[in-house]
């Protein structure tokens, strides 16, 4: 039965994840933070997921458990469990992550004192598969400096944000089917103009790497590319920068280092939209200045055209 007064929904969707279930749900049920409900949502999983959840559940009232007959995929999941919570705030949980004890408290206070801000991360440690030592992975902080970087990477993770409902269901923006396994890039680009963001500077969560998690599909996912080139043009879009189709593939292949293959032609037509976007705002020039002076500081062909696009006032602006 779910709760009727929950601050926050803890979303957590499962598809035969009985390896680290338990220790996924451990760290959410011994959160300092209590005002909560835990909404699993079980994707047609074949494994022991789902006696695994139901045996939690028969302990804790604070688990709602609900089971998709056929396996819907993560994105109609994800806005199933949206739609489904009751929380003000909804904390996304992957199920083979591990939350830190104070996770939810800390994001709930920084919700609750910044109202304009409607997607918070944060930092977070890095563990699993390859990895001898854990390591922290930052992201940027502050309104201006994460939206300005999301043309160049996706700068709030997924299994540790904090999301202000509202902001969702009042727009009408959800996960988008467009932007497959970068589906959580997709939605915090549609939210930028509705919405301030902001990070932590702390790691609350613990990422756990494997082979078989989303990101390391994606890699191999031929069509990413492809969900790429349009997340690309929506964000252009959103910014009001207009390019054409061939311009957003040169662009893409520039973000995507691909610059030893493309022509002169090529770059200049990256650097074309790099440099309407770097009209945006200080961060956004900060930004672009920092990614374009990187490769053409070990690239002869790619300094000659920086210099052509912008001018010396980007390496002086570098400089200074």
């Amino acid at each position: 039965m779910m709760q009727t007064n929950p601050l926050v929904t803890v979303l957590m969707p499962v598809y035969n994840a009985e390896k680290y279930l338990s220790e996924a749900i451990d760290s959410i049920l011994a959160q300092t933070y209590k005002n909560f409900e835990f909404l699993i949502i079980n994707d047609g999983s074949t494994d022991r997921s789902e006696s695994i959840i139901l045996d939690y559940q028969s302990k804790n009232p604070k688990i709602v458990y609900v089971k998709n007959e056929t396996n819907i995929k993560l994105i109609e999941t994800l806005n199933k469990g949206v739609r489904m919570a009751n929380g003000k705030y909804i904390v996304r949980m992957d199920a083979d992550d591990i939350s830190k004890p104070s996770r939810i408290e800390k994001q709930v206070e920084y919700m609750e004192a910044h109202p304009t801000v409607g997607v918070c991360g944060s930092y977070f440690t890095v563990f699993g598969e390859g990895i001898n030592k854990p390591y922290i992975v930052k992201r940027p902080l502050g309104n201006n400096n994460i939206k300005a970087s999301m043309l160049f990477t996706n700068a709030i993770g997924h299994p540790n944000v904090i999301i202000r409902r509202s902001v969702m269901i009042n727009n009408g923006v959800f996960y988008d089917k467009r932007f497959f396994r970068i589906e959580d890039w997709g939605l915090w680009t549609e939210l930028m103009p509705y919405c301030d963001f902001g990070n932590l500077p702390c790691s609350i969560l613990n990422y756990r790497r494997s082979s078989t998690q989303e990101t390391a599909l994606a890699i191999d996912d031929p069509q990413t590319k492809n969900y790429r080139k349009l997340l690309l043009g929506e964000n252009l879009k959103i910014n009001e920068i207009h390019g054409s189709d061939n311009q957003i593939d040169c662009l893409l292949s520039f973000l995507q280092d691909e610059h030893k293959t493309m022509t002169n032609k090529d770059l200049e037509n990256a650097m074309r939209l790099l440099k309407e976007y770097s009209k945006l705002g200080k961060a956004y020039k900060k930004e672009v200045i920092d990614y374009v002076w990187s490769r053409a500081k070990h690239n002869y062909r790619i300094c000659l055209v920086m210099f052509k696009m912008f001018g010396f006032s980007l390496i002086m602006d570098k400089l200074c």
